[in-house]
């Protein structure tokens, strides 16, 4: 059956917010009756990477839409039930051990990332075969000690694997020990051990998942004491404040902090010496007192303490209205900033289109920044505390659909969506970005239908990069417009092949990493070679030409980065190096068109020992940012 909270009938809420308050004081009895609603289930199996069904596994089932949520654990055989959810589209699936971390039911492959997890939908009956598979995991372990070899506790460890986007963490338990476990299977963890401030953390890479005594040996942080008092400008002593300290010779932002007792005293430990240290003082939001920083403070002090005394704090006002109407824009998001004083607050403001920020200081460098869903955001600068700082937005609207793949009809989830108008490039009102959701939809919002002198814009082009397929673009489309996308991949998106040693042996104890490259340098991908020698790379522009890299690799070490290039004859392509740097593209290295099997092989034998070390991953040639060229501060 469905929760329901009592709200005075029968029948109940399915929402907290209608809930009754009940008085238990009151001598007379409440009558509390429920009238239960069968509600609707997901069932499924969850297996281990063989196949085998995997018992006492617990399973949860949430809404992020309703609010609706459910939990069940396995049986014997693998397969669960989620009983007693509410009708939602878009439940997320998601099964958790506790030695191996969590996995999210997706109809392609079971991922590890919560936002890459298929929508699952009860709104039209109770879905089945709901499969989840928990792929080979293996763990990372060892020992947190300090310089004399005392076991530290409470230490967070992690462990962090660029290949497969994927790690974990815990903390080392009484005897110092920790096992970071649910890793996937690889060579190149990072293993860091990020403890308090007063202890310097450390970082390990290139760790293979499975090892063991991956230990640490933490320094303390040496540092200084820093006291005083937090009072009125009569005297009177201030608690609850924040106070900072920041350093940027040391990179100390945040670390360090402290909040008042009830008589305004602070305290400050672990300071190493500097002479840029800058306190960020916040009092209580609910104060009377202005925010406050004081620079080039050295540490160690001349004195004993250092005490602050704050002024009375100013307040600025406005309204956020619509620039076509003058109606009033609710639940705008309101920012203010000063970069003198290193302040910053937000509010929102009220159904009258009203906003209020406190605890400012007398100065003229505020910038106040002001965005909503559903206007353009606007930004005013070098404003001062008071009333009348009004705001007129003009409206924005967006451009949205569903991206799915043409061949099968499934939505994919994760695909990055740009959109900008091709007359605007660089304004960032004409631009923006969106992430596809586990239903395929995505809305990229806060673009400007209109040109500066109002003219309606109709030169938009929206680009779909969804992994393992070749990007699309649409264009000339305006705000408003609902736009679908139905993918395609195949053989002409692709290019395999082989990879062998000198004499067309496969390799013992050797992994292969590809990476390829547009012709003249961008970076597109990598893949690892399969056991057998072959490799595949997908998603690629048939309209394109590609270069093809692969590193050997011996265990944890790299022993030789190769290009491939035109062979000594059409059975196969050989490898070649650039000597001065194995990651620049040789003149010759040769050019492939898609739709083409490349049989690689190495130009010696990888039992030589070659003196030139090399490490890998190669350098970033292309970063994308996810979030789109335009930027707002």
């Amino acid at each position: 059956y469905m929760d329901h909270y009592y709200d005075g009938s029968e029948n109940g809420s399915e929402n907290e917010r209608d809930a009754q308050i009940i008085d238990t004081t009151a001598s007379e009895e409440t009558m509390v009756n429920f009238r239960l609603i069968r509600g609707t289930t997901i069932s499924g199996r969850v297996a281990d990477s063989n196949g085998d069904p995997a018992a006492e596994v617990s399973v949860e089932a949430w809404s992020r839409n309703t609010g609706f949520y459910g939990s069940s654990v396995t049986a014997e055989d693998g397969t669960y039930i989620i009983e007693g959810l509410g009708p939602a589209p878009d439940y997320k699936v998601e099964a958790r051990e506790q030695d191996i971390g969590s996995f999210f039911h997706n109809s392609e492959k079971t991922v590890r990332d919560r936002s890459l997890a298929e929508s699952v939908s009860t709104a039209d009956g109770d879905p089945e075969d709901i499969d989840i598979m928990l792929t080979e995991i293996e763990s990372i372990s060892g020992k947190v000690t300090d310089m004399e070899g005392y076991p530290l506790p409470l230490m967070w460890v992690d462990a962090w694997s660029e290949l497969h986007q994927s790690g974990n963490g815990v903390f080392t338990d009484e005897d110092g020990r920790y096992e970071v476990s649910g890793l996937p299977k690889s060579r190149d963890y990072m293993v860091s051990a990020r403890p308090d401030w007063f202890t310097v953390p450390q970082e390990k890479t290139d760790i293979s998942s499975n090892s063991v005594e991956v230990n640490f040996v933490l320094n303390p942080r040496e540092g200084y004491t820093l006291t005083g008092t937090v009072i009125s400008s009569t005297g009177v002593s201030i608690p609850n404040v924040s106070v900072e300290a920041w350093s940027a010779s040391l990179n100390i932002r945040g670390d360090i902090w402290s909040v008042t007792d009830r008589t305004g005293n602070y305290q400050l430990d672990g300071l190493p010496k500097a002479d840029d240290y800058m306190l960020i003082v916040s009092p209580p939001k609910d104060s009377s007192y202005a925010s406050f920083n004081e620079k080039e403070i050295s540490v160690p002090l001349d004195g004993d303490a250092h005490n602050i005394v704050l002024s009375r704090g100013l307040n600025v006002s406005g309204t956020v209205m619509a620039k076509a109407d003058g109606s009033p824009i609710t639940d705008a998001q309101v920012i203010v900033i000063s970069s003198e004083n290193n302040f910053w607050k937000e509010t929102v403001t009220d159904r009258y289109g009203r906003y209020n920020i406190g605890n400012m200081s007398d100065i003229s460098d505020y910038e106040i920044t002001v965005m909503s869903d559903s206007h353009l955001g606007q930004t005013k600068t070098e404003q001062s505390p008071g009333s009348g700082t009004d705001f007129a937005l003009d409206r924005s609207g967006d451009i949205s659909g569903e991206v799915k793949d043409k061949s099968t009809g499934e939505v994919r989830a994760g695909a990055r969506v740009e959109a900008y108008s091709e007359s605007m490039q660089g304004m960032s009102e004409f631009a923006g970005v969106a992430i596809t959701d586990g239903d395929g939809r995505y809305v990229i919002k806060g673009l400007k239908p209109t040109d500066q002198r109002g003219n309606p814009l109709s030169d938009y082009v929206i680009t779909v990069y969804a992994k393992g397929y070749p990007p699309l673009s649409k264009g000339a489309r305006r705000v408003g417009d609902e736009l679908n996308f139905a993918l395609t991949r195949g053989k002409e998106n692709e290019l395999s092949g082989t990879v062998m040693g000198f004499e067309g042996e496969l390799l013992d104890e050797i992994e292969f990493i590809g990476e390829i490259f547009e012709r003249g340098g961008d970076y597109i991908s990598f893949v690892k070679v399969d056991s057998d020698g072959t490799f595949k790379f997908t998603g690629l522009d048939s309209e394109k030409l590609y270069q093809v890299m692969f590193t050997a690799y011996r265990g944890d070490t790299p022993e030789l980065i190769q290009w491939a290039a035109e062979g000594p004859s059409d059975e196969y392509d050989i490898g070649i190096e650039s000597i001065d740097d194995p990651y620049q593209t040789p003149a010759n290295a040769r050019a492939y068109k898609t739709d083409t099997t490349v049989h690689f092989r190495f130009s010696y034998t990888l039992k030589r020992k070659r003196g030139r070390s090399v490490r890998g991953p190669g350098p970033v040639t292309n970063i994308d940012s996810p979030t789109h060229i335009f930027t707002k501060r």
